[in-house]
């Protein structure tokens, strides 16, 4: 898996419409959740220097609970600070 993230501003109405349009592409529905993550590094910095990551994330979407550890390794692509990325879930 990779970990791609590209950002955008928003005006008014539009989140809207793009979640109409990716309900109508994908066949999907749209859930809220609560998302809790603790990233871990070493005494040196070690993660931070390198830009690896080693999160832990607790996600809480309708009473349902999900542990996800997940490792990141460092950006393939400077532009976009895109990663491969592993998860496990427990």
């Amino acid at each position: 898996m990779y970990e791609v993230e590209l950002k955008t501003r928003l005006y008014k109405g539009q989140k809207e419409v793009i979640q109409e349009t990716i309900t109508a592409l994908f066949e999907c529905n749209w859930e809220s959740g609560i998302y809790h993550d603790t990233y871990f590094d070493t005494a040196n910095r070690d993660f931070t220097i390198s830009e690896r990551e080693l999160r832990l994330r607790k996600i809480l979407i309708g009473g349902r609970e999900t542990i996800l550890i997940t490792y990141k390794e460092p950006p393939f692509d400077e532009s976009s600070k895109s990663k491969n990325e592993h998860d496990r879930k427990h």
